[in-house]
């Protein structure tokens, strides 16, 4: 059975970045990240427990889903700052250092 993203509401989203917060996730340095409080947080981990939340599961229930512009779309809508944050350059041209 596909996710029921429908279900989760802005209440959610905001419980979810207070919890992903407190969790002392490491902030991303690349990728996609929520804005909250001054904080950059794992957008797919606030989506995952938002879901979560929503659905009244555990949150240590494992989920499975692409993150992507849909997942983009979801957390904006519901209030987010969403951000995607390029990968760094691995730099260099191939030669190691002399």
């Amino acid at each position: 059975m596909g996710m029921r993203w429908s279900v989760v509401s802005a209440e959610h989203v905001r419980a979810a970045c207070q919890q992903v917060a407190k969790s002392g996730s490491k902030s991303p340095s690349h990728g996609l990240v929520v804005v909250f409080e001054g904080q950059r947080l794992p957008a797919k981990q606030v989506a995952k427990v938002a879901y979560l939340l929503a659905t009244q599961q555990p949150l240590d229930t494992p989920l499975r889903f692409a993150s992507g512009e849909t997942l983009l779309n979801l957390l904006r809508k519901h209030g987010c700052h969403v951000e995607r944050i390029a990968a760094p350059a691995t730099g260099g041209d191939g030669e190691g250092a002399r």
